[in-house]
């Protein structure tokens, strides 16, 4: 019995007798096979309409070993992809230190010189690994795809997290802020995933809710153990509430005293704190429009460029909306904890120290000003205050001597990195709807297209994959798809292959294989020019 898929001798063949590796025909079905084994498209442009998670094994069973032709397609792809990551971080870092410095000290008289930023260690570190880390992902996509024969989403998550293994490029620190980044999106994922399938309820603003838990911890973190937050991070809250200081809240909140301290005794303001905190939001709301100005505006000169240079009045309008969402929110956000903090301390009257539920409870209504973002920003800020708590959570398990020797793990920051690019990329490949527009975009910029959409992985419902084979160019216009009719001619090919009437049903095959045996001829005339067009777009 003859391999699904396996072509012999005289189906190479062409017209004129000569062997050739891109053509054959099954039971009147013509298709096109790749210089590359694995890889095979057809004539016919009908999508498919596999399962997203089900392995899509290949109809030609290509055998697992690697000529040097491939394997030397394979390096030049590794290469091209790690060179021009490399050079893409040296540009972001370079990029990063200079607006660093402009804003650290806006009025020097010229830019800022870079050059030993740029050839220092950390730089080669940065670069090295924007560069490795999607150069390895796509080496690996290639190979697990050949070595198992199939394209499930078992391929992009384990390529995903062996590849994630080239954090350790980095120091300890970057490594823990990319730890704690990936797996708040990792577990943002799953769940978006688990409810578009099904296995989870949709819960109205669950992303409120989760945002305004972390914000509750944060805010008393901040008033009462500042030591568990990052102090980059500490700083900037303190830069936020404008009137608050490390000596202002160490002496109202967290030092023991003698008596009730009023605000103007702490050095906050005088008279009513109502009006004062309303005073302090409109003073707030430039500085604020400031700070979120660069975040709205970078996604569109990386991402929608062309959108702004054929629309340039509906961005502009679209980024004045945003911009003054997000001013108001983060405004609305600090007001709301300042206040809360001020009618909840004078209606206790104690001295200090503060209770500890006076800043938890204002962190949690501060946490409601999320409803004024629009639906798409509350998902994105719910997964940026994550990574603090897990940093306060490794924190505080730090100083506990049963959990201790667990967080000195060696590498253990690299694990979890490598760990959560695993559920990353298999959403990214397979469901790209549960991550957010900025992940999205950050993901394509440094990994390109999808593997999905290229032919070493079988597209999904209705996606074409790019007309290429591993190592080459994924960026060609040509593109190919690979239809529901390579089942047909796989199974067509021997009788004894053929599928049950269930099982064609089930896959909504049956009309199309009674078109193949009542009207084969018909077939041949149709598939013979589109065949044709495809080998001349290939060559």
């Amino acid at each position: 019995m003859p391999r699904t898929g396996a072509c012999s001798d005289h189906q190479r063949t062409g017209k004129n007798g000569k062997h050739s590796p891109y053509s054959v025909e099954s039971n009147g079905t013509k298709m096109k096979l790749s210089p590359l084994p694995w890889v095979i498209s057809h004539g016919d442009d009908s999508s498919n309409d596999f399962a997203a998670d089900k392995c899509e094994a290949m109809e030609h069973q290509a055998s697992p070993m690697i000529s040097s032709e491939e394997l030397w397609h394979l390096l030049e792809d590794f290469v091209k992809r790690f060179l021009r990551g490399f050079f893409n971080g040296v540009g972001l870092y370079a990029g990063v230190r200079v607006v660093t410095s402009l804003l650290r000290n806006p009025f020097r008289e010229s830019i800022p010189v870079i050059w030993q930023d740029v050839m220092s260690r950390d730089c080669a570190a940065v670069a090295g690994f924007l560069g490795l880390y999607p150069s390895v992902y796509h080496l690996l996509v290639q190979l697990l795809t050949r070595l198992r024969n199939c394209t499930d989403g078992w391929n992009y998550g384990l390529a995903g997290g062996l590849g994630g293994l080239s954090v350790a490029l980095l120091d300890v620190s970057r490594r823990q802020t990319l730890a704690f980044f990936t797996l708040s999106r990792a577990l943002g994922a799953a769940v978006s995933t688990l409810v578009t399938r099904g296995h989870l309820r949709n819960i109205p603003y669950f992303e409120v809710g989760v945002f305004s838990a972390c914000v509750s911890l944060i805010v008393y973190c901040t008033a009462m153990a500042p030591q568990y937050l990052n102090r980059g991070y500490y700083r900037s809250i303190i830069k936020w509430s404008r009137d608050y200081t490390d000596a202002k809240m160490t002496r109202a909140f967290r030092e023991s005293g003698p008596r009730f301290l009023t605000c103007a005794e702490i050095g906050l303001h005088e008279g009513s704190c109502t009006i004062h905190r309303l005073k302090d939001l409109l003073h707030s709301l430039s500085g604020f429009a400031k700070l979120y100005l660069p975040i709205h505006v970078a996604p569109i000169l990386v991402f929608k460029r062309s959108l702004l240079l054929k629309r340039p009045i509906f961005v502009l309008g679209s980024l004045a909306k945003n911009l003054a969402l997000s001013t108001s929110f983060l405004g609305l956000m600090v007001f709301l904890a300042k206040l809360v903090i001020c009618l909840l301390r004078n209606a206790e009257h104690r001295p200090p120290p503060l209770p500890g539920y006076i800043p938890a409870l204002a962190g949690a209504v501060c946490g409601l000003a999320l409803l004024l973002e629009r639906f798409s920003r509350r998902k994105e800020l719910a997964l940026f205050v994550i990574p603090h708590v897990f940093n306060i959570l490794y924190v505080a398990a730090g100083n506990s001597q049963l959990l201790r020797p667990v967080l000195q793990l060696p590498h253990g920051f690299t694990l979890v990195f490598a760990l959560s690019m695993t559920s990353v990329m298999h959403a990214y490949e397979r469901e790209p709807e549960s991550l957010t527009l900025l992940i999205n975009g950050i993901l394509r910029f440094f990994f390109g297209t999808r593997s999905s959409s290229s032919p070493q992985a079988l597209p999904g419902p209705g996606r074409k994959s790019h007309d290429l084979v591993n190592g080459r160019n994924p960026n060609r216009k040509a593109k190919m798809e690979v239809s529901k009719r390579e089942i047909v001619a796989s199974f067509t090919h021997n009788e004894a292959n053929a599928p049950s009437s269930k099982d064609i049903e089930a896959t909504g095959l049956s009309s199309k294989r009674s078109e193949t045996k009542n009207s084969s001829s018909e077939q041949n005339e149709a598939n013979g020019p589109i065949s044709k067009q495809n080998e001349f777009k290939s060559e």
